[in-house]
C-alpha cells in the first residue's frame, strides 16, 4: 500500500470527492461488492464445495466469508497493476471496510443460517494501519520526493505480487493438511475452480464498478 500511494497525488482524491459522477461512484461500487460478490460466493460454493462431504461445509463457510468481506489491499493491487483508478478504488475499500463491521455479519447470516461475529472497531483499525496510513505516507513522498517515487513505482507492483504470493501460499501450507489428508484429488481440484471463478467474477465486479464511475 505504501507503493500504491507513492503512484497517488492528493488531487487524485479532491477530484474524486468534487465531481458528481466520480462521487456516485462509490455508493455503487460498494453495493456491487456487497451483493454480486455474496451471490458469487454462494452460487459457486453450493455448486462445487457444499455437497463435498464431511469438510465441504466449512470450505463453503469460507468461501462465503471471503464474497461477504471488503476487498482490502487486494482491489488496490488489482487496480495498480491494471492501470485503474486507484485513488477511486482505495475509497471503495475504506468505505466497504467500515460498512462490513455490520453488513458482513447480517449477509454470512442470510446465506448460511448462523452469525459470524466481526468486530468493527478491530476493522476500522485494519483498514486505517494497512490501508489508509500506508497510502498517506506514500501520497506524502510523492509530494516531496516525485522523482525518487516514480523510480520506485517501477518496481512495487512486481514486488507486491511477489509478497501477496508468498503470503497466501504460506496460509494455504499451514491449512493443507485439512484438505489434502485422507480425501480424494478432487477436492483440491475442486477449491482451485471455486477460487478461479471467484476471483473471476471479482475482477468483473471491478471491472463493472470502474465502468460506471
Amino acid at each position: 500500500m505504501l507503493g500504491t500511494g507513492m503512484t497517488l497525488e492528493s488531487s487524485d482524491f479532491t477530484d474524486i470527492i468534487t465531481s458528481k459522477q466520480q462521487r456516485t461512484s462509490i455508493p455503487v461500487g460498494v453495493l456491487c461488492q456487497f451483493m454480486l460478490m455474496p451471490l458469487a460466493a454462494s452460487t459457486v460454493g453450493r455448486s462445487f464445495l457444499l455437497p463435498y462431504p464431511d469438510v465441504g461445509k466449512h470450505l463453503f463457510l469460507g468461501l462465503v466469508l471471503v464474497g461477504c468481506s471488503p476487498g482490502g489491499t487486494a482491489s488496490n493491487l488489482v487496480s495498480l497493476i491494471a492501470g485503474a483508478d486507484v485513488a477511486l478504488s482505495v475509497l471503495l475499500t475504506s468505505c466497504s471496510t467500515v460498512l462490513a463491521s455490520l453488513i458482513t455479519p447480517l449477509l454470512t447470516k442470510f446465506i448460511i443460517g448462523s452469525t459470524v461475529p466481526v468486530s468493527g472497531m478491530a476493522l476500522c483499525a485494519a483498514c486505517a494501519k494497512v490501508v489508509l496510513a500506508p497510502v498517506a505516507l506514500g501520497v506524502m513522498l510523492n509530494e516531496y520526493m516525485p522523482k525518487l517515487c516514480k523510480w520506485v513505482s517501477r518496481f512495487t507492483p512486481f514486488a507486491s505480487v511477489v509478497l501477496v504470493s508468498l503470503i497466501c501460499g504460506g496460509v494455504v501450507s499451514a491449512n493443507s493438511s485439512m484438505w489434502m489428508g485422507g480425501t480424494a484429488l478432487s477436492l483440491p481440484l475442486l477449491i482451485l475452480l471455486s477460487v478461479i471463478l471467484v476471483s473471476s467474477l471479482l475482477l468483473s465486479n471491478l471491472a463493472l464498478s470502474l465502468a460506471l464511475a
